[in-house]
């Protein structure tokens, strides 16, 4: 079932489309909110998620999943334009579904649509320092959004924990997504843990026990 779309322009450049249930649109609202535009013509990537994914004009079909969440993805050709991608999610909880599809396919769709706009989207944490960008870099688990919500508690202006937009000029650009919160955070950014509400600590404590039952 669609429920409705949404549209997200990174760059004038650079615009992506959600359509879905509205659980889906919820999620994607959270993370690219400020950036949302309500014209969803012209969009360089389009997702959509379904019970049925268009198999059809697929260039490939992914299927795959993790621990109680499983997907098919329709992925395009790498020449199209615009890239679009369906896909179904089943499983519970739905919210880690469209965490690790956003991670796995969504984001890497624009990469893709970024290099042919003269983007890059950059795998980097970044950190605004007088004036320029402080880059953190280091792969997946390496500490970028333990270092970003520290920065953030000291008042330091984060570009982005994960990704971050550069252009021709090398110029970074925010990637408005929001900022990660890791079960070690009281460890590793204890200032950044304390102001956190209460709310956001308790989930905090029961991810950590979920991951040392499941192991991972």
């Amino acid at each position: 079932m669609v429920d409705g779309v949404r549209c997200y322009a990174f760059t004038p450049q650079l615009r992506l489309t959600i359509s879905g249930a509205m659980d889906v649109l919820d999620h994607f609202d959270a993370e690219y909110d400020a950036v949302a535009v309500p014209d969803s013509a012209g969009a360089d990537v389009r997702v959509e998620f379904g019970d049925t994914p268009e198999l059809s004009v697929a260039h490939r079909v992914a299927r795959g999943g993790h621990k109680t969440v499983r997907w098919r993805v329709a992925l395009p050709s790498p020449d199209a334009r615009p890239l679009v991608t369906s896909i179904r999610l089943s499983g519970l909880p739905r919210s880690f579904g469209l965490s690790l599809l956003q991670g796995y396919f969504v984001e890497p769709l624009l990469s893709v649509a970024a290099a042919r706009a003269n983007f890059v989207l950059l795998p980097s944490a970044a950190v605004a320092e007088d004036g320029k960008a402080l880059l953190i870099v280091g792969r997946s688990r390496t500490g970028k959004s333990s270092l970003s919500v520290r920065a953030a508690a000291a008042g330091r202006r984060v570009l982005g924990d994960d990704q971050i937009i550069v252009d021709g000029s090398g110029t970074c650009r925010s990637f408005p997504r929001r900022l990660r919160f890791y079960p070690d955070l009281r460890e590793t950014a204890p200032d950044a843990y304390r102001t956190l509400p209460s709310s956001v600590r308790t989930a905090l404590a029961l991810r950590h026990a979920l991951r040392t039952v499941t192991r991972g």
